[in-house]
């Protein structure tokens, strides 16, 4: 009997928590752990490689290393449902931080990629690609 009587607050309690999760019980498409590269449209001899993390909620963080210049970007923002992304970018050697802004998308390979806009003088733009490599 006291089963019985216990089932009801079960079901209640598992609707509530269901319910109440909000955004952080939503799944977030670009979540996860990437490396990739990235190359300056136009000047493929200024690329680099890149590892970013995106969590559930959208915040990016991770690093960019330009091995042209010896240096070590730490990148952090955030990326919209959307794809949107807007960060800002700060190199080690200390020369001042730049925005790194544009927008990301999933391609046929699975790959993260997107020509994203150094804010810089003149602006410069790169090509982004990332693999996921974990969730």
């Amino acid at each position: 009997m006291r089963s019985i009587a216990f089932l009801p607050l079960l079901v209640v309690s598992a609707l509530c928590l269901t319910g109440c999760a909000g955004e952080s019980g939503k799944a977030f498409r670009f979540a996860g752990v990437y490396s990739g590269t990235w190359v300056q449209v136009g000047d493929p001899t200024d690329a680099g490689t890149s590892n970013w993390t995106v969590r559930w909620d959208g915040q990016v963080e991770g690093t960019d290393l330009d091995p042209g210049r010896g240096t070590t970007f730490a990148v952090a923002g955030k990326i919209s449902e959307g794809g949107d992304l807007v960060t800002v970018s700060t190199p080690s050697d200390g020369s001042g931080a730049a925005g790194l802004t544009g927008r990301m998308a999933f391609d046929a390979d699975g790959k993260l990629t997107g020509i994203l806009t150094w804010q810089v003088t003149p602006p410069l733009q790169y090509r982004y690609t990332f693999t996921r490599t974990a969730r």
